[in-house]
C-alpha cells in the first residue's frame, strides 16, 4: 500500500530517503581518509519501491 500510494502521489516518505553512510576501505594506506570511499545503505523498503518504479517505466517504455 505505501509503495503504490507513493508511486501515485510521486512523493516518497522521507524515511525511506534516510541512509547509512559507510567507508569502504580501496588501496594503500588504510588510515588515510582519502583512501576510502563512501557507500550508502538505503533502507529495504525504498529498495522494493526502486524496483517497482523500474518495471513500471521498463512497461510503459516497451509499450510506447
Amino acid at each position: 500500500m505505501i509503495i503504490n500510494q507513493s508511486i501515485s502521489s510521486g512523493i516518497v516518505p522521507d524515511a525511506m530517503k534516510i541512509a547509512k553512510v559507510i567507508p569502504v576501505y580501496k588501496a594503500k594506506e588504510n588510515n588515510l581518509f582519502s583512501n576510502h570511499r563512501p557507500i550508502s545503505l538505503l533502507p529495504a523498503i525504498s529498495k522494493i519501491l526502486e524496483k517497482n518504479v523500474h518495471k513500471q517505466l521498463y512497461k510503459l517504455w516497451r509499450w510506447c
